[in-house]
């Protein structure tokens, strides 16, 4: 016995048309379980098709007209939307730092944003002091006395390494791990001894290390940005 065309609707001929998508009027119907001609759909089109106010019928259609025009809104609104931002200042010390201090925070077990924010200090490189010296990391301990000259950014990121890449191993992305360490202070932020702390100079601790927070804070922001730019 032959088998009726599924979904078919006698009384409505154009159910019968098996390449027919709601009703060809995609503007007006749709399609929600992929099988346009459902018992419930052949009576909302029906019913729609023949100009009866059916409450279903409006419902179904208001909203599925609202997400299309949702998804044209949030299309839109994507590709209006800005672009983030890098200032110059910083993609310039990130052409020169970045690739450097990513291989050797890799070989170390630390996200390359922390001592990246280390350059914070010194301008990220841009005060007369350091771009004397070649030494954006600050480790000229408050003084043109002693600078550090960096021969290049390599040289500079390994000579920060040298000094204090064993008190930033394994600190991963843990911003104030990373900060006590370098202070000599325990995870409480009392000081377990002054020998080989990277900020030397007497200033409150606690300033310096919420001015370090900020500038870390700025490099997570930049180095993504920075990496999705060609």
């Amino acid at each position: 016995m032959p088998v009726p065309v599924p979904y078919a609707n006698l009384t409505n001929p154009q159910t019968l048309n098996l390449y027919a998508m709601v009703a060809d009027d995609p503007e007006s119907f749709a399609d929600l379980d992929g099988h346009f001609g459902s018992v419930y759909d052949n009576v909302r089109f029906f019913l729609c098709g023949n100009m009866i106010a059916d409450p279903n019928c409006m419902d179904v259609n208001t909203k599925e007209k609202a997400r299309r025009e949702g998804d044209k809104a949030a299309q839109s609104a994507a590709q209006n939307k800005p672009k983030p931002h890098l200032s110059k200042r910083d993609k310039a010390y990130l052409d020169k730092y970045y690739k450097p201090m990513a291989a050797k925070a890799k070989e170390y077990g630390v996200n390359p944003a922390l001592p990246l924010g280390l350059a914070g200090e010194s301008g990220f490189a841009s005060k007369g002091m350091y771009l004397w010296t070649g030494d954006a990391f600050g480790m000229t301990g408050g003084s043109t006395a002693n600078p550090v000259r960096a021969k290049s950014p390599e040289d500079d990121v390994n000579k920060l390494f040298a000094n204090f890449g064993e008190q930033m191993r394994g600190t991963g992305s843990d911003t104030m791990l990373f900060l006590h360490r370098l202070e000599q202070e325990d995870a409480n932020g009392n000081q377990i001894t002054a020998n080989g702390m990277y900020n030397s100079v007497e200033i409150p601790p606690t300033t310096w290390i919420e001015s370090a927070k900020s500038w870390i804070g700025q490099m997570q922001r930049d180095i993504p940005i920075y990496l999705s730019q060609p």
